[in-house]
């Protein structure tokens, strides 16, 4: 069977960054190899990925958090996974109550490029199963129109560890399940990434060490 994988990337960090809890969070645990995950989420071990996808943006107003993700996608791509990046929105915000106005940003692209990629390469026949990563709603239309125009094809929704509110995802998908910690902490970059020449392709950001 072969198969692909399509991550939210955010909806994954955030609940990453919750491990093993809010209090005392694992930073280290956000250098996660996503193609050594993926081989571990697979129904079957013979099942034959495709694609594995990330799909993100960059914090451009936040120098040190750019920084540190950018370290992240060069690992990522180095591995094999597919980045897709969208963009942050600057939105005004204001009180109600005190009427004070303040500027914040939105992400906006990813949920609409992972559907996209979900229809298109079913489509395009690339998948027999589809491996969506994300406890967001949003991507209900999506997984819907896949069950109704490729009948042959299956949907199973993969939730990040502590989500919740993930009944209608259960309902619409073809089957679920749901990441342990344990797959985390079992699925990280070396400190250090390597090309085959033992030239440094990517590091692990030192507050995430």
């Amino acid at each position: 069977m072969r198969v692909c994988f399509y991550i939210d990337g955010f909806n994954l960090y955030h609940k990453i960054a919750e491990l093993p809890n809010k209090a005392t969070p694992d930073k280290s645990l956000r250098w996660l190899d996503l193609s050594a995950l993926a081989k571990k989420l697979r129904f079957r071990s013979d099942e034959q990925i495709e694609k594995v996808y990330y799909f993100s943006a960059f914090a451009d107003w936040l120098p040190a958090s750019r920084q540190r993700h950018k370290a992240y996608v060069k690992a990522l791509e180095y591995s094999g996974v597919r980045v897709i990046l969208g963009k942050f929105k600057e939105k005004g915000a204001s009180c109600p109550r005190c009427h004070h106005n303040w500027k914040k940003h939105e992400e906006k692209e990813s949920d609409v490029n992972l559907a996209l990629h979900v229809l298109q390469d079913a489509y395009e026949d690339i998948y027999d199963r589809a491996y969506i990563i994300s406890a967001d709603s949003d991507m209900i239309p999506a997984m819907r129109m896949v069950k109704a125009k490729f009948l042959q094809k299956e949907i199973c929704a993969v939730f990040p560890p502590n989500s919740g509110g993930t009944k209608n995802l259960k309902q619409v998908a073809d089957s679920n399940k749901k990441i342990t910690p344990l797959q985390i902490y079992s699925c990280l970059f070396p400190s250090v990434l390597c090309d085959q020449a033992g030239r440094i392709v990517a590091c692990c950001p030192q507050e995430w060490c």
